[in-house]
């Protein structure tokens, strides 16, 4: 039974929620309906907080996630103490948490025990119909918990009440999936295995070791029941590690394109959520094409030193279409006369665009291309080198004055 001091206590809450209505109009209400306009006014106080504050997107479309919390004994966490984080299994690397701009945890005594996240702040622009997973940590009672939403337009959107429970219950994110060393691999016709690597993280998730990780192609087979993949060092034994394997690519034919999923798992059994990359399947042997402008392919082209050259060429398959087939490097041979000067040294990119030597593939306009810039060259004659992965090698002069 209540006592009188929480009877008043109630008495004096209700008065203030309905903003000056008479204690006899209050409590004429039935208990269903005053629960529902308290719910309202609730809900009202924090999206005009929302709308009053930093919380508009600065980057991407407005979307407010908001939701509940609870302690693991039904009670809301101290704001001091939880941790909050709101991330996309797509773009696992972009991270929210209470310190980004249009998020937080608590705003008054009315709406203690209330996280909201901004999801027009993310990195990248946000999608309907994306998945999002919103993690809470409350490390000074050791408490943690999450939900899974997949994400709407309508603008504003509720969490189901989020609980903690006690110990770990969150499985580590999978990150920086990559075949071959790019998030978005295209490779020939007959190519026996790619290089699947991933990092699987627990940091902020419950901080637990990891324990395994595994990765399947194109369908789920459910959690445990995938591809093993191997910690890079050689032991699982930290709450962040890099995870390598081998995938057979033997049976993937000319135009199919495969999603390799990856996911891990904490040493308290907790599965996390998937991270994707890309294959698609090229036809096997591919035609040269020339190099493209500014660069002529009769070897005349003569460049002002210092500046940057523009290194470009297609390959063309079988059926005429322009398309990838495998990461190309560049090398430069200085001349003098007919005769090579000294060895041949890797090129430097002008920008960032490139990764050291390795040229850029434009699947926009299906070409080759390497931003070269010239500044530590000196005059004269000079070889550009291309080589293929598959050895293929594609040679032009160039001369710089």
């Amino acid at each position: 039974m209540k006592n009188k001091e929480t009877i008043n206590q109630q008495k004096w809450s209700a008065m203030k929620i309905t903003g000056g209505r008479s204690k006899q109009y209050w409590y004429r209400l039935s208990p269903a309906r005053r629960c529902s306009l308290f719910f309202q006014l609730l809900l009202s106080i924090i999206m005009l907080f929302f709308l009053n504050s930093t919380a508009s997107a600065t980057f991407g479309t407005p979307h407010i996630i908001y939701g509940n919390v609870l302690d693991a004994d039904g009670l809301p966490s101290d704001k001091s103490n939880i941790d909050i984080y709101a991330y996309i299994p797509e773009r696992p690397q972009e991270i929210l948490d209470k310190y980004s701009v249009g998020c937080g945890y608590g705003l008054d005594s009315l709406s203690q025990g209330w996280l909201w996240f901004e999801a027009g702040n993310f990195a990248s622009i946000w999608r309907a119909g994306e998945k999002a997973r919103i993690i809470i940590v409350d490390p000074i009672l050791n408490e943690t918990g999450f939900a899974d939403l997949v994400l709407d337009t309508s603008g504003s959107q509720i969490i189901p009440e989020m609980n903690f429970a006690y110990g770990d219950i969150v499985g580590p994110i999978a990150l920086n999936a990559q075949v071959d060393g790019t998030v978005h691999a295209f490779i020939p016709e007959g190519t026996t295995n790619v290089t699947l690597t991933a990092t699987i993280d627990d940091s902020i998730s419950g901080n637990s070791n990891i324990q395994s990780a595994e990765y399947f192609v194109d369908t789920d087979p459910g959690n445990g029941f995938g591809t093993a993949m191997e910690p890079l060092d050689g032991i699982y034994d930290n709450p962040s590690e890099q995870v390598i394997a081998s995938v057979n690519s033997s049976s993937w034919v000319n135009g199919s394109r495969h999603t390799i999923y990856i996911r891990g798992q904490d040493a308290l059994g907790n599965w996390g959520t998937t991270h994707l990359v890309t294959v698609e399947i090229t036809p096997a042997s591919y035609q040269f094409m020339g190099f493209l402008p500014p660069i002529t392919n009769d070897g005349s082209s003569v460049f002002k030193l210092g500046r940057t050259v523009p290194v470009k060429f297609q390959l063309k398959d079988g059926n005429g279409n322009f398309g990838y087939n495998g990461k190309g490097w560049l090398t430069l041979q200085q001349y003098i006369g007919d005769e090579p000067a000294g060895l041949p040294i890797p090129a430097t990119s002008s920008g960032d665009s490139n990764n050291g030597n390795e040229f850029r593939y434009d699947g926009y306009d299906k070409l080759y291309i390497y931003n070269l810039d010239t500044k530590q060259l000196s005059a004269g004659k000079w070889k550009l080198i291309v080589t293929m992965e598959n050895g293929r090698i594609f040679e032009i002069f160039i001369e710089l004055r």
